[in-house]
């Protein structure tokens, strides 16, 4: 199931979130349940596997700074999760349709 956030019932107490997520990558059969869970997971807005000293960067959010950090304490119990680190933001300015119109001047 895929939730939707409105942006329009969000105030000034609004918490996003960067988390990064090192998993076990043995046993793959777990890393599925956990991109499924990704996916469904409401609070996340991008999701994506990186590089380094962790796998994974989720940029999340959420209604506060308590439901955050609930969130950001409850991953640690997800399977296959080995280590988080939640840095908590106040988004200065947000250009999701960069890239596209960018792309569309070429």
């Amino acid at each position: 199931m895929l939730g939707v956030i409105s942006l329009v019932g969000l105030g000034p107490e609004t918490c996003e979130c960067v988390t990064y997520l090192k998993v076990d990558w043995i046993g793959g059969d777990g890393l599925q349940a956990l991109d499924a869970w990704i996916l469904d997971d409401p609070a996340i807005l991008i999701g994506a596997r990186v590089t380094g000293a962790y796998d994974y960067r989720l940029v999340s959010r959420h209604l506060d700074y308590r439901a955050a950090n609930a969130w950001s304490r409850d991953l640690m119990f997800r399977p296959k999760v080995l280590r988080v680190l939640t840095q908590f933001c106040t988004t200065q300015f947000d250009r999701p349709n960069y890239a596209a119109a960018m792309r569309g001047t070429e």
